[in-house]
C-alpha cells in the first residue's frame, strides 16, 4: 500500500499529460500498478467468495465498482476508491485488535463504588 499512494499522487498531479499520452498508456502505467497494488486482496478475495457462491459481498461490489471506473476510463477514481477501502479495512482491523485487547482487561471494583 505504501506504493501506492505515491502512484496514486503522481497519477493526480500528471493526470492531463499522462492522459495525453497515445492511448493513455502512461495513465495506465501510472495507475493500473497503484490499483493492483491497493486492491490486490480485495480483488482476489472477491473472486475466491464467487467461488464458493457468496456473490453480493462487500469485497465484490468494491471489485464491480472499480471495475467500472476503469472501463469508463476514471483510473484515478478506481484507486482513490481502492485505495480508501483498503486503507479502512486495515485501520478497522488495527482498532479491532485494540478494542479487542480493551475488552479484555479485568475490571476491578473499588470499595467505595460497591
Amino acid at each position: 500500500m505504501r506504493f501506492a499512494i505515491p502512484l496514486f499522487i503522481i497519477g493526480l498531479i500528471f493526470s492531463q499529460p499522462l492522459h495525453n499520452t497515445p492511448f493513455s498508456i502512461a495513465e495506465y502505467a501510472v495507475l493500473i500498478p497503484a490499483y493492483l497494488i491497493c486492491g490486490w486482496h480485495v480483488l482476489t478475495t472477491a473472486g475466491r467468495n464467487i467461488l464458493k457462491g457468496r456473490v453480493f459481498d462487500e469485497n465484490f461490489l468494491m471489485a464491480i465498482a472499480t471495475l467500472g471506473a476503469i472501463a469508463i476510463h476514471e483510473l484515478p477514481e478506481a484507486v482513490g476508491v481502492m485505495l480508501i477501502f483498503s486503507g479502512g479495512r486495515a485501520v478497522s482491523g488495527l482498532l479491532g485488535g485494540v478494542i479487542a485487547q480493551v475488552h479484555s482487561i479485568p475490571v476491578r471494583s473499588s470499595p467505595r463504588y460497591r
